[in-house]
């Protein structure tokens, strides 16, 4: 598994971003996971970015450290950030 971080804007209201971190096999399952999360379904697509963070669990322990996520990243699916603006976005 391999961990991915995305950021998109939102159709609605430009300026507006969601930030999550994404579980899966590759870039392409982490898009197609986005597009079908309900948190990301008024955000652009593909997403402004998304950038592999390396592989595992212990990956995202190291790369989100004691920032708030919702949700134990432990198999494939989308962890949104609560604070994006902690990461960039």
């Amino acid at each position: 598994m391999k961990v991915f971080y995305a950021s998109a804007e939102s159709l609605d209201t430009p300026g507006i971003w969601r930030a999550a971190f994404v579980v899966a096999t590759d870039a392409e399952e982490a898009v197609r996971l986005l597009k079908t999360d309900q948190g990301f379904a008024d955000y652009a697509m593909p997403p402004a970015e998304l950038m592999e963070c390396g592989e595992g669990r212990e990956t995202i322990r190291q790369t989100v450290g004691n920032r708030p996520i919702i949700g134990v990243p432990s198999e494939k699916g989308v962890y949104p950030i609560e604070q994006p603006e902690l990461f960039g976005r």
